[in-house]
């Protein structure tokens, strides 16, 4: 297994991290912290950390996984520049019953148009 490999399934643990740390919170539902750790699950059963796919993905959790992915890519990382929100959303509609659910983009598409027309 090269490092890159290694690094990613490091990195992939992040997912169950959280989980462990958000059910704890007695304060906090646990659908909540079950939500949290399917933000990288797919659809087509791609995603991390269990695999799991379609209905078994929590309808918040297939949200959550929206909302990271357009966060993630029109954000700037030490590897690469933010994408513009338009190309975010590309990359979102390239995923469209696949990885992602057409009805969650189709509103988050709606709801940060709004956004950002108000705070440019």
């Amino acid at each position: 297994m090269s490092w890159k490999e290694k690094e990613f399934e490091q990195i992939q643990k992040h997912a169950d991290y959280g989980f462990h740390l958000i059910k704890n919170v007695h304060t906090v539902s646990l659908l909540v912290a079950n939500c949290a750790n399917q933000h990288h699950e797919r659809l087509d059963g791609s995603g991390y950390p269990r695999g799991i796919k379609g209905d078994e993905i929590h309808y918040f959790g297939k949200i959550i996984a929206v909302a990271d992915v357009f966060d993630v890519v029109t954000s700037n990382w030490v590897y690469r520049k933010a994408m513009l929100p338009h190309q975010g959303l590309e990359v979102l509609y390239a995923g469209v019953g696949k990885k992602f659910d057409n009805t969650i983009i189709e509103a988050f598409r709606r709801a940060i148009a709004i956004i950002l027309m108000v705070y440019p």
